[in-house]
């Protein structure tokens, strides 16, 4: 499966991504709840105290501050009248936190604080009216991390369901843009990249669903403050290049505020009754229908593959949605005035979605194939080098050959195996233009359990050829991907794997193998693995691009090759 990753940044994201993760774990309780458990002696009496650690997802939108003071020196272009749209920023997070709960009877309080990975990105552009030659300018902000550090109260409506509000210390960082370009080729630009505090406050619900672990939904409304002003000298070559003094234009700082709305799990430290663990042995678990089914390595870790398959005869039909956020807008155009005042009232969007459905079979014991189908939805407005398309489309067809080489624990401590995945495509991934692709994922995947049933951990090399050629094109294009991802899964508990990964990714052009470098890019971020019984389970992880380089832009990142955030869901059953 070729990687490639998108954006989303708008309200229904948002709230999507945060419904979805929240509907995801509730699943997990449901199928739980259907599985018949033998008579257990009653748990000791349930109380919120003590420590927490967890994660969430979810997204977050602006509230549509437009920039203000946008100026221009005095003897340059003094009648222009600027008209600024509203900027909207918006787009996915997820991060992690930590806490302590105390109980006054039915009234819980605490403190908690979290880091978050954020994609909130908008901009305003705007134009000039009332001189010539006409202008355009373009203000751009990002948060791209946050964090905070909150007291909460709530009340226990439930023994298991607390209601709390929150509030406290809010910091984060990101990025602030402003250019200005005209026809007379005159241009200027000012980038910061400053680390701002502010305040967060909202509230939330949380549900007790096992007796260490806690469900949440929460909303925070988070005020960064403002951004500095940005002061751009202007230089060009055009005919009002005049001497003197030299001239600048100059925007005043905007707020920085959104509305965050998150899904998240806790894992509870002396969650029954605050006090002793549960040194139970295995057993007494077993009695009560936790005793854990056989671990497989196969989709344990989000994007990481592991080596086992299933045993010989058996098949799985699996569900894998990725969700690809985050690609720049493009710089400033010296374009036509028509044309100008159209780009001006657009906004930067990415979002592209793929979905694949495959049917695996398992031929002997080393030896698995698949076959399956890719649909894709792209929405993208105003990206850099790719053409506004807003459509859904049957993307192509892929097959699947996995063998393995070394099994783990039978042949050697750690298992080798090999995976190769063929697509063909007539739709492209990235851009969602109509073109006729062949494509591969080849991986060299490499696994151990560092410490039996309980930590796990795995390699791949990746290679990923491609030749393609666009619709109404005679020549094909050839590129190629090389990298290493990598990925650890701890079971908290026999059917709950928590962990991260990170994914390291080179492009290339103009051949199958490292020709000619485009760009790459790092990624990290959490995973999960549920096993819903013993014949279904849900894979979930989000990336986000750390830090990467691109050949055809010297800001940070590279956001034309790949994206800045992506997320895998799998859902899979056994048969």
């Amino acid at each position: 499966m070729m990687l490639r990753y998108g954006k989303a940044t708008s309200r229904p994201i948002a709230l999507t991504a945060a419904a979805f993760a929240l509907s995801a774990i509730m699943g997990v309780t449901c199928a739980q709840a259907g599985e018949e458990r033998p008579h257990a002696a009653a748990p000791p009496a349930f109380t919120w105290r003590g420590f927490h650690v967890g994660f969430n997802f979810g997204g977050g939108f602006g509230l549509g501050a437009p920039p203000g003071g946008l100026r221009t020196g005095e003897a340059f272009r003094p009648d222009a009248i600027w008209a600024t749209p509203l900027a909207n920023p918006g787009g996915v997070l997820g991060g992690v936190q930590a806490g302590y709960d105390y109980a006054f009877g039915d009234v819980i309080a605490g403190l908690e604080a979290d880091w978050q990975a954020a994609g909130l990105s908008g901009g305003a552009r705007a134009t000039s009216a009332g001189a010539e030659p006409l202008a355009f300018a373009t203000s751009r902000r990002a948060v791209d991390w946050f964090g905070t550090l909150r007291g909460r109260v709530g009340y226990a409506l439930l023994p298991r369901l607390l209601v709390y509000a929150t509030g406290g210390l809010a910091y984060g960082g990101g990025g602030d843009l402003f250019a200005y370009r005209d026809f007379t080729r005159r241009e200027g630009e000012s980038l910061k990249n400053p680390t701002r505090l502010g305040f967060a406050a909202g509230g939330g619900l949380e549900w007790a669903f096992r007796p260490d672990w806690s469900a949440k939904l929460d909303y925070l409304y988070v005020d960064l403050g403002r951004s500095p002003a940005h002061v751009a000298r202007v230089e060009g070559e055009g005919e009002e290049e005049a001497e003197g003094p030299p001239v600048f234009a100059t925007l005043s700082g905007h707020a920085n505020r959104f509305h965050a709305i998150r899904a998240g799990i806790n894992y509870r430290f002396n969650f029954i009754g605050g006090a002793e663990e549960d040194t139970r042995p295995q057993e007494k678990f077993a009695e009560e229908g936790d005793k854990a089914p056989e671990i497989s390595t196969h989709y344990l870790f989000g994007y990481t593959y592991g080596t086992d398959i299933e045993t010989e005869g058996k098949g799985e039909l699996l569900s894998i949605t990725r969700l690809n956020f985050g690609k720049r807008g493009p710089a400033i155009p010296i374009l036509e005035a028509e044309e100008l005042r159209k780009a001006a009232q657009r906004e930067s969007r990415y979002r592209s979605i793929e979905q694949t459905v495959e049917f695996e079979h398992t031929l002997t014991d080393r030896l698995q194939y698949a076959l399956g189908v890719i649909g894709a939805h792209h929405d993208i407005r105003g990206v850099r080098n790719i053409p506004d398309v807003s459509n859904t489309a049957m993307r192509g067809l892929l097959g699947e050959v996995r063998y393995i080489l070394l099994r783990r624990g039978v042949d050697a401590p750690v298992g080798v195996a090999l995976h190769v995945e063929p697509r063909w495509g007539h739709v492209s991934g990235i851009t969602g233009q109509a073109e006729t692709s062949v494509e591969a994922d080849n991986r060299l995947m490499i696994d151990a359990a560092l410490v039996p049933n309980k930590l796990f951990a795995a390699v791949n090399i990746i290679h990923q050829p491609q030749i393609l050629r666009e619709l109404g094109e005679s020549k094909w294009l050839q590129r190629s991907y090389f990298g290493a991802f990598g990925g650890f899964s701890y079971f908290v508990n026999p059917r709950i794997a928590i962990g991260g990964g990170v994914q390291y990714l080179q492009a290339a052009s103009d051949g199958f193998w490292l020709n000619k470098f485009m760009g790459d890019a790092f990624y990290a971020g959490p995973q999960i693995y549920v096993r819903l019984t013993d014949r279904l389970f849900v894979t979930g992880a989000f990336a986000t691009q750390v830090t990467g380089r691109s050949v055809t832009d010297r800001r940070p990142l590279d956001l034309e090759t790949f994206t800045r955030h992506s997320a895998r869901i799998q859902f899979g059953g056994e048969f």
